[in-house]
């Protein structure tokens, strides 16, 4: 299966097979997956009860997505998850969560042996968190954090929390930077932080997106630059190198549109054009100018990826539509834009993935962009963050038909059901909840990617009391990966802005990911790369075409290896 043909089913997804996952439910025209009056009804709390046969006979997959959320102990649901940073901060090899709470004490939850999440408590926290991405800014071999403050709540500053390593007890040291380190003291309503090594002097900056001040109007909402200068300070810098609009933003992605080595700027706007800034390499960027991607008008969140594994990093945008809480309604859909390597990019809506005629609004708020089924092609979860009613979510995975060609299901019934409950009295929230920071991570290390899924309200409604979602995967008994892990050396230490390409002799399929560390909303992906690679059976050939243009080959590499690789000199 090759790209090209890829972005031909994609662009014909009316052609696609896009039925729902179960016999038992309907498509209606707004794309969603409905029970017919005669399904049989699933119990609270659990999920859809399957057959062992459809009506003609075939057997019925078998679920491979469990939502652990209570008896791994991240289902919290007295805290509005809103930014999910995925990073193993104590330096374990296991994924671990800082999941950042408005209003509510931020949470740390720490991935032990035993696969259950423990509590640190005393997490480092602004008080008002909005965004958090973790990184390694010190280039010292553990993940930082950057937490945006303010939100949909009250301007306050940022803060940049440097990862000291553990005590004797195991816990994670934590020391607050932000007045040493060169964060601005003005108060400003953060939403989103993207990290990305801009001049590419091997040390990761950061951009902060800030929205309009909805709570008292002062404060200002220029989005904000920070260049690290690789002594452990930062200089702000976004009115030099032109990227300083004061619109209304709330996640940004770095990209390299051309590509030429040097990371671009993607920065959605909600009720604008969207902005695509083109990186000059003389630390200036300048506006691509009119073009598909100045849609959707309502846009909201942005996430980079190669989808289609042609090489050129592509772009899904969000958008907030259908819902009464909006000034203006123009109906917009997510997006996904192909990047066709001419600076061009052609959008493919969310309504064309599913194959129905009419535009599927949706409150997006958290999703996330990446293999779920671990076939080797892209999938995509969309969480509905509707802030009064909830909403239901969405996920749509790829798949190849008997043809090898590549086609979009709908299997949100895996995941759109009532959360488990635990012991506690307190009662739930009604279903569907409101997603927000949602990351697809390894949390078993199993060698494929797992589903977590943040809930919450926003800070000026009251009620809060909605679990957190893990769906764990039982793909990796049936799929092959590679575990990556970059270790830049002339490059940025987490390798942001290479990708990884791999091949095998014994097919012509290419798979290949854009090394990033935004997901989706407000949240942030761990540095090792789990690479889904189906049926594929290897030996397996990896190519990294690093930042500064290096290209590293590593061959002949069996199917579940995990690698670290180094950046050579030569």
């Amino acid at each position: 299966m090759n790209s090209g043909s890829w972005l031909t089913a994609l662009l014909l997804t009316s052609c696609a097979k896009t039925a729902c996952d179960s016999d038992g439910l309907f498509r209606a025209e707004d794309g969603n997956c409905y029970a017919l009056e005669d399904s049989s009804a699933s119990e609270e709390g659990s999920a859809p009860e399957e057959d062992s046969a459809s009506d003609e006979g075939s057997p019925v997959p078998e679920a491979w997505l469990h939502d652990a959320g209570v008896e791994l102990g991240v289902q919290d649901r007295f805290r509005r998850n809103r930014g999910t940073a995925a990073a193993d901060f104590n330096g374990d090899g296991r994924v671990d969560f800082y999941l950042a709470n408005p209003d509510d004490p931020a949470t740390l939850l720490l991935n032990s042996d035993d696969g259950l999440f423990i509590e640190q408590l005393d997490a480092p926290t602004t008080g008002n968190d909005a965004a958090v991405a973790a990184a390694d800014f010190d280039n010292d071999g553990d993940p930082d954090l950057w937490v945006a403050c303010g939100g949909w709540g009250s301007a306050c500053t940022d803060a940049l929390y440097r990862n000291d390593g553990v005590d004797a007890s195991g816990w994670v040291q934590w020391t607050d930077v932000s007045s040493t380190a060169g964060l601005s003291i003005d108060p400003r309503q953060g939403f989103g932080v993207a990290w990305g090594d801009y001049d590419n002097n091997g040390f990761l900056d950061v951009f902060v997106s800030n929205k309009l001040d909805w709570s008292h109007g002062v404060a200002s909402a220029a989005n904000q630059l920070y260049q690290n200068n690789g002594d452990g300070t930062f200089t702000e810098v976004s009115e030099e190198a032109g990227v300083a609009a004061a619109l209304d933003n709330h996640s940004a992605a770095w990209l390299d549109v051309e590509p030429d080595g040097d990371l671009d700027l993607f920065v959605p706007t909600l009720f604008g054009d969207n902005l695509m800034y083109i990186n000059q390499g003389d630390g200036t960027f300048s506006e691509a100018g009119p073009s598909a991607l100045n849609a959707p008008y309502q846009a909201f969140g942005s996430s980079a990826a190669d989808v289609n594994n042609d090489g050129r990093v592509d772009l899904l945008v969000t958008a907030n539509s259908g819902s009464g809480w909006a000034p203006e309604d123009r109906g917009d859909e997510p997006t996904l834009f192909i990047n066709q390597g001419d600076g061009e990019f052609v959008g493919v809506g969310l309504s064309e993935m599913l194959g129905v005629d009419v535009p599927v609004q949706m409150r997006v708020m958290g999703f996330a962009v990446g293999d779920l089924n671990m076939d080797g092609f892209t999938d995509f979860f969309f969480g509905n963050g509707e802030p009064v009613t909830g909403g239901l979510n969405r996920l749509i995975v790829s798949q190849l038909d008997d043809d090898d060609e590549v086609y979009m299901t709908d299997l949100s019934s895996d995941i759109d059901f009532e959360a488990p409950r635990d012991e506690g009295s307190d009662p739930y929230r009604s279903y569907p909840y409101r997603t927000h920071g949602s990351v697809m991570v390894d949390v078993d290390n199993d060698l494929d990617l797992d589903l977590y899924v943040g809930n919450g309200g926003m800070n000026q409604i009251p009620d809060k009391e909605e679990p957190n979602r893990l769906f764990i995967s039982s793909k990796s008994e049936t799929h092959s990966a590679l575990s990556i892990t970059l270790k830049g050396r002339e490059s940025n230490l987490d390798g942001v802005g290479a990708m990884i390409t791999v091949t095998s002799p014994s097919d012509t399929s290419t798979v290949t990911r854009w090394v990033t560390r935004s997901s989706g909303f407000n949240s942030s992906l761990p540095r090792e790369q789990i690479i889904g690679l189906g049926e594929r059976s290897g030996p397996f050939n990896v190519q990294v075409a690093w930042p500064n243009g290096h290209l590293q080959d590593v061959t002949g590499i069996s199917a579940n290896t995990r690698l670290i690789i180094e950046e050579s000199s030569d």
